[in-house]
């Protein structure tokens, strides 16, 4: 740094650390849901409409809370448990369900972990984001199944009679993004710094109950977690009058993990949301396994 007094070098050293660290916390890509927020909302016009529950995970944020998708079965299962992040379908199906390492998931998908940044789904189909090799992954024994598609930036993956390649493009139609309550939740969920979100679709037209509600896993202070809680209403009124039956089903869910009251339910407008402190990850993936209803059935 020639032409520099000496008593300046101290800061200049101190700007430049300054600088890396700045780029170490806000530089990596969606590290946060200020960054990568939208990419759960995004996918959720991939979906159809008649989608009653789903699941995904911002896999960028969640790794950065300690998921690890790249590392060993241990690692993962570990990792899960410690987060609670929902795995991208592939991981499920394949590394989950039939205990592979790496190097067999990706000889079988034509996709290695990290190149899955973001993922959302229900029972039948799957779409998620990042940057793939379409010959690597067209040319799997997955896809040769039928299961699996891919472009550059997205991966469509089907069971049953769902068609994966449906899922590559947003829908020209009707969506499940296409609901405002849907959006809304999915949006104050991440607001709220959610990086793996479960959200439950009801009657678009009910008047008094929930027309969507979820629910998502946050990094807390320190070493702990927080349960975020998003539930959307018709109108203010009916959000009031339904903050009672929110307490009494995310304590029901949640249970043994965290408990809140109707005092930590904030309203704004029609959407009822709070973000709770809990010292472990709530385990949601066994809500969506055990089928626990987040809205009270029509009568």
């Amino acid at each position: 740094m020639a032409g520099l007094p000496r008593w300046a070098l101290p800061a200049v050293g101190a700007f430049l650390v300054l600088l890396i660290l700045l780029f170490i916390l806000f530089g990596r890509g969606g590290g946060g849901s200020s960054t990568a927020g939208a990419c759960l909302t995004d996918l959720s016009t991939h979906l159809p409409e008649s989608s009653r529950v789903v699941y995904g995970t911002d896999l960028v944020q969640a790794r950065s809370a300690g998921y690890v998708d790249d590392g060993t079965l241990e690692e993962l299962g570990d990792s899960q448990i410690e987060t609670g992040a929902f795995p991208d379908a592939l991981t499920q199906r394949y590394r989950y369900g039939q205990l592979i390492n790496t190097e067999a998931f990706t000889a079988r998908t034509g996709v290695e972990p990290g190149q899955i940044q973001c993922s959302l789904g229900d029972a039948q189909s799957s779409v998620m984001s990042g940057s793939f090799d379409v010959a690597e992954v067209t040319g799997s024994s997955v896809a040769d199944d039928g299961q699996l598609t891919a472009t550059e930036d997205r991966l469509g993956f089907a069971t049953g009679d769902a068609d994966p390649e449906k899922l590559l493009e947003p829908r020209d139609g009707a969506s499940l993004g296409s609901s405002d309550d849907v959006k809304r939740t999915i949006e104050s969920l991440r607001d709220d710094g959610s990086y793996s979100i479960l959200v439950q679709v009801g009657n678009p037209n009910a008047e008094k109950r929930a027309r969507a509600a979820g629910l998502g896993l946050a990094d807390g202070d320190g070493d702990d977690r927080a349960l975020v809680v998003a539930w959307a209403f018709a109108d203010a009124e009916a959000a009031k009058a339904g903050r009672a039956d929110i307490a009494d089903r995310v304590n029901g869910a949640v249970r043994g993990t965290s408990s809140i009251t109707v005092d930590d339910l904030e309203q704004d407008g029609s959407l009822v949301r709070a973000k709770i402190e809990t010292r472990k990850a709530a385990n949601l993936l066994r809500l969506l396994e055990k089928q626990t209803s987040l809205i009270p059935a029509d009568t």
